[in-house]
């Protein structure tokens, strides 16, 4: 999960907010990979299901709100106009 946080001063700089961002897994990958695991070893049933409900729930909310807000990150940066770099890039 990537965090974006308004900051003053941080307009027109979004690479920087999105490096210094931490770095997070989507909450409803997470619980993918966890019921895939229990899955392989044979221990998911309707039971685990049913108790599981309110956490695929909260699972699924968080990811669809880290979907828009990447989504939203994405149609900034592609809007962004290009600028030049001032120096020679290593290597050229």
């Amino acid at each position: 999960m990537v965090s974006v946080i308004k900051r003053a001063g941080t307009k027109g700089q979004p690479l920087t907010v999105l490096a210094t961002a931490p770095e997070e897994a989507n909450p409803a990958l997470l619980l993918v990979w966890e019921l895939k695991a229990l899955e392989r070893a044979g221990e998911f049933d309707l039971t685990v299901s049913v108790a599981m409900q309110n956490q695929v729930q909260e699972a699924l909310s968080q990811g669809e709100t880290e979907t828009k807000k990447i989504s939203k990150i994405v149609q900034t940066l592609i809007q962004l106009k290009p600028s030049p770099y001032h120096q020679v890039p290593v290597g050229f």
